[in-house]
């Protein structure tokens, strides 16, 4: 989503016309600081609006928040619930004593950070939905892509669980997307975002295909963490006894027809902690999420210490703080043409990304965290066009989130110095990159 304030409150002036006024009272609160709305405010309204307005409901004939339950199915309901899924808290933001105590703690439950698409996998009364993580930016409702899934669901009761969409190993799938749709994507991850969201029949067509020449699925659902399961809402339970039930989850899921797919974990001594993190960094892996045990699943976009923690740089590193240890996610927000009388004049060479940066008083504000150079040309030339004669950006890589690496902030600008594009982050939006004053003093040399 790239939406700012003003369009998300035009979007409900709009959405919510012919609605009864104590009815919208009910689904748009003020959960900002100050009694005041908050951007998610508007968004979890529209979400709701914008369902309805689908279903056709009678405008008139709402009148409460029951009455939302004729026209929007339970599985939709129970994700609109979800403002966001769980958060990972940044390793750097800890201080030193909480660093140590995620791989001196049983509490703390290591597993491997997934790249994938981020989804909330949901069936009820004979209804399966794979929900994104994100909003629309048309009208704030949550984007579904169930029916690009070529996997059946044969349940006999309601479970909701968090993922990762990932395709299995020994698949082509970049090539066949080019092959045989001409559609470019320049890793795994968009490649799996292309599947979800082209025309469900030809998605389904190359997971036919690749069913009848290897016997399995393309697509695997990675397990987070359960949701629901059992009449059991995990939501409101110690992430413990989700962690403790996910073999027998995964079981359930593989007969009723789900690809599920357990994630690597550890949970032993501090030296096997560090061992599993050094091991999957040097594998190529992007790090681990900790798991508190004794913490709740967050659907909120404050991300929460005391729940997960995600750390990406190896041990040695994270102990010496040699560079960042993680990555920046930021939307890109401007851009620079090559030097004038250069190869690449007429090409955008340097991507302007910015974040946002939450103050101690909860306020947030944006910063331009980098300008990051040295573009590949094939790259380059992916993201450049030509209006009336003079090159920019094109429009869709606005908003975009990639993902940067640098060693340090510097004290003067308290930009990344010499940063780097990892990758594009297309399954993320704008209002997930959000960091703490502190954290980007803290990298500040």
């Amino acid at each position: 989503m790239s939406l700012r304030k003003a369009d998300l409150v035009k979007m409900y002036e709009t959405q919510s016309q012919g609605f009864d006024n104590g009815f919208l009272l009910q689904i748009l609160k003020k959960t900002g600081r100050g009694d005041q709305y908050a951007s998610r405010d508007y968004i979890v309204a529209n979400a709701i609006l914008a369902e309805l307005i689908k279903a056709n409901a009678p405008k008139s004939e709402i009148k409460t928040r029951k009455d939302v339950n004729k026209y929007i199915d339970a599985a939709t309901r129970f994700r609109l619930g979800i403002f966001t899924p769980c958060l990972a808290f940044r390793y750097d933001e800890l201080k030193e004593n909480e660093q140590k105590r995620l791989f001196e703690s049983k509490d703390f439950v290591f597993t491997e950070k997934e790249n994938g698409v981020r989804g909330i996998l949901i069936h009820h009364k004979g209804i399966t939905k794979l929900f994104s993580r994100n909003y629309s930016d048309v009208d704030n409702s949550v984007p579904e892509y169930w029916s690009n899934v070529f996997q059946k669901s044969n349940f006999d009761d309601t479970i909701a669980i968090d993922v990762e969409v990932k395709f299995e190993a020994g698949s082509m799938l970049q090539e066949e997307l080019y092959n045989s749709y001409q559609i470019v994507t320049d890793s795994k991850l968009e490649a799996m975002s292309a599947l979800l969201q082209m025309h469900a029949h030809s998605a389904i067509e190359i997971q036919k295909k690749f069913k009848e020449e290897q016997g399995y699925d393309l697509i695997t659902f990675r397990l987070i963490h359960p949701l629901f399961y059992k009449g059991v809402n995990y939501l409101k339970r110690p992430l413990g006894e989700g962690i403790d039930i996910q073999d027998e989850v995964i079981e359930y899921c593989n007969k009723g027809g789900w690809n599920v797919k357990k994630i690597k974990s550890c949970n032993g001594s501090k030296e096997e902690k560090e061992v599993f993190l050094n091991t999957i960094l040097d594998s190529g892996g992007e790090g681990i999420v900790a798991h508190n045990r004794n913490g709740f699943y967050n659907t909120s976009e404050n991300r929460k210490k005391d729940v997960w923690v995600k750390l990406k740089r190896s041990v040695s590193h994270s102990m010496q703080r040699i560079g960042l240890g993680d990555t920046i996610d930021g939307w890109i927000s401007g851009f620079r043409l090559g030097n004038k009388d250069a190869a690449n004049a007429h090409l955008v060479a340097a991507l302007e990304v910015s974040v946002y940066i939450r103050r101690t008083d909860g306020s947030m504000y944006e910063h331009k965290i980098a300008w990051v150079p040295n573009i590949e040309k094939t790259v380059m030339e992916k993201i450049t066009e030509t209006i009336d004669g003079v090159p920019k950006l094109k429009r869709e890589f606005y908003n975009l989130v990639v993902e940067v690496d640098g060693q340090a902030i510097s004290a003067k600008s308290r930009r990344l110095t010499h940063p780097r594009l990892l990758r594009w982050r297309p399954e993320k939006d704008k209002y997930s990159c959000i960091y703490t004053e502190d954290f980007i003093n803290s990298q500040i040399v």
